[in-house]
Parts: C-alpha cells; structure tokens; sequence
C-alpha cells in the first residue's frame, strides 16, 4: 500500500521533519541515569556471602561416613574471585568401613 501523497507532502514539508527530529529528542533527553542506583545494582560487596560459625560437615560414601570436617568459622566470598576461608582453623577427619580413624589433618 502506498502513502497518501497529502502524507509525503507533509512529511517533506519542513513542519513534519520539525515533528519528527522533535519527538525524536524528547525521547533522547527523556532517558534519565540514577547514579546512586547504578551504583547500586553494579556494586559488589566485597564482605563474605556465607558466614558460618561451628561447622561440621559429614561426607559419606554408600551410606559410610568416611570424612568429618569441623571449623569453628568458614567465610565464603565471590568478589574479587571465588574464595572460602576457614580463618580459625580446620579439623579433618578420614574414616574406614568401621568409622575408625585412619587419618587427620589439622590446620591454624
């Protein structure tokens, strides 16, 4: 379908490119920048996203403890690469089909 010719003399007249380029401008000077909330959303903290306090954790193999690890703190953080602390110390623990004791590793 073709443009009504009284549509092309409007728009090639000077009042519909004056419309245009108007609108046109509204809509770039309309978007707007919140530099607190930029900063907000882009922001990341650099304090842990887990912090735990007497942790104990069992692995297990065919229902078999075999690993106990125990830390009186653990902090995990994503910022500035993926990183877990354990900043008191660790206890680990390796166990046989018995759950007798076969091995430890302790760390300060």
């Amino acid at each position: 379908m073709r443009p009504s010719s009284s549509f092309l003399q409007f728009f090639n007249g000077g009042v519909g490119k004056s419309l245009f380029l108007l609108v046109l401008g509204v809509q770039l000077v309309s978007c707007e920048n919140d530099q607190a909330e930029i900063k907000r959303v882009t922001n990341v903290s650099k304090e842990p996203i887990e912090h735990i306090k007497g942790l104990e954790i069992l692995y297990s193999d065919s229902g078999l403890v075999r690993v106990k690890v125990n830390s009186p703190e653990l902090k995990k953080m994503v910022f500035p690469e993926p990183i877990t602390e354990m900043p008191s110390g660790i206890h680990i623990q390796f166990y046989d089909e018995s759950r007798n004791v076969t091995s430890e590793l302790k760390a300060k």
